[in-house]
């Protein structure tokens, strides 16, 4: 279950990380003005904002209006959004990015840690490190902080940094948590840190728990469908399907495709259990394709299941429809090149990076509009 971001910081500050204060529109921090504005963002359980037009830095009352308006109506880039969060905008030294995830091909979550944060950094790859996990530890080592704080370099507050490691590691195992993102992390004049925004995907298991408390349930039936095989499945109302094999796999090609200027049909992380059984997998692959996508989208590094049968319930799935899409994927690990070849042979696109395949999807729902 994806949360918004305003969900995610509500929870965060209860681990004791800081916020930037702020609320649901009309909720405000203080009266919007030139010396002291605040940030209007839409609320939306996807990535790209930023670059859509959705985060606005206001600098009067009038201002504020305006755009929540305009949030509210819609755009060409934006679909009409009717919750906004309006927080204080804090100035910023520079940016870092720290995230938690469950690496499922690992088995474990790992930490990610890079000196540059903000909305380029699935460009930066090279730059983040990774550090492995476990579950069972209820806090962070002093070799793994140590290690964080070497990763995002300058004259970092040691004491500042393990504190917001300890809040977003308590956060991520007390509300069971699949994903914990904060982009960009803000490093302030004073050396104190500030998650100016944050992404949170919350296990399954622990949906109803969150549902209960926080919103109603607002599945729609192709997620109820992904949810009855114990597969996380979000719909929207693009036409890019987007199957993938990790949480992290999942955020960062819904960014990167929304970026490219694509629309998502649906994003759905395949689990390991899924992938190990044959009618699980084939629900949730017919699902996806019954949504009528122009392009399905296959992101998977598997070390453990076989990526050659995954290709091929792919396929197979795709096969004899009246609405049939194009297949594109990036398949790394084991049996990659069989999984390939699969896809090739049965008129698919593959290539070997994420941003390859994504450039391919968007450009391939691009020319069937023409």
């Amino acid at each position: 279950m994806i949360l918004y971001e305003h969900e995610a910081k509500s929870l965060l500050a209860k681990y004791g990380v800081a916020v930037p204060d702020g609320g649901l529109y009309p909720e405000l921090p203080h009266q919007p003005s030139v010396a002291a504005p605040l940030v209007a963002k839409v609320q939306l359980d996807e990535g790209g904002r930023g670059r859509r037009g959705g985060v606005r830095i206001v600098r009067s009352s009038q201002d504020l209006a305006d755009t929540v308006e305009r949030f509210r109506v819609g755009t060409e880039s934006l679909p009409p959004v009717g919750t906004i969060m309006v927080e204080e905008f804090v100035p910023s030294r520079r940016e870092i990015y720290l995230a938690l995830l469950v690496d499922r091909d690992a088995g474990r979550p790992v930490l990610l840690a890079s000196a540059s944060g903000g909305v380029d950094i699935e460009d930066q790859a090279d730059g983040v490190t990774r550090i492995p996990l476990s579950i069972l530890d209820e806090r962070l080592s002093e070799q793994v902080r140590t290690a964080v704080a070497g990763a995002v370099g300058g004259a970092i507050d040691r004491a500042g940094l393990n504190r917001l490691l300890a809040g977003m590691w308590t956060c991520f195992r007390g509300e069971e948590c699949v994903l914990l993102e904060i982009n960009p992390c803000a490093e302030l004049d004073d050396g104190s840190l500030v998650a100016l925004d944050a992404k949170m995907v919350v296990d399954d298991n622990a949906k109803r728990r969150f549902v209960s408390a926080h919103r109603p349930d607002t599945s729609t039936g192709f997620e109820a469908k992904c949810a009855a095989v114990g597969v996380s499945g979000t719909e929207f109302d693009g036409d890019i399907g987007i199957i993938v094999s990790g949480a992290g796999l999942a955020m960062a090609t819904l960014d990167l495709v929304v970026g490219l200027g694509g629309r998502p049909r649906c994003i759905v992380d395949l689990g390991y259990s899924t992938l190990q059984s044959g009618p699980d997998l084939r629900r949730v692959l017919n699902a996806v394709f019954d949504l009528g996508c122009r392009v399905v989208l296959v992101n998977g590094f598997l070390q453990m299941a076989s990526c050659a049968l995954l290709a091929t319930a792919v396929t197979s799935a795709a096969r004899g429809r009246v609405d049939e899409s194009v297949v594109v994927a990036r398949l790394a690990g084991n049996e990659a090149d069989d999984a390939r070849a699969a896809i090739v042979a049965a008129a698919g696109y593959t290539s070997t990076t994420i941003g390859g395949a994504c450039a391919t999807a968007v450009q391939l729902v691009a020319a069937a509009g023409r």
